[in-house]
């Protein structure tokens, strides 16, 4: 299972970094896997780098686009 948390409530509480990296530490230990989502800029990216989250989504990294376009995406970088 995934958890998914958003940039946005993670950056409300960005002065209580330690209780969110807390609360992503309780995350895992319940076998859950943690996605962020709303990455637009790498100083967001980033952010969610240094919180260890398993995946990161927003368009940043990726525009949403349709199937035929993620697979070919997804076979040129695999």
């Amino acid at each position: 299972m995934i958890f998914n948390v958003g940039l946005d409530q993670i950056m409300q509480e960005s002065e209580k970094k330690s209780n969110i990296n807390g609360k992503l530490d309780e995350i895992k230990n319940l076998n859950l896997r943690v996605l962020i989502e709303g990455i637009e800029r790498q100083d967001e990216l980033e952010i969610a780098k240094s919180l260890n989250c398993d995946f990161a989504q927003g368009f940043y990294l990726g525009k949403p686009c349709c199937l035929k376009d993620f697979l070919l995406l997804y076979k040129n970088y695999s």
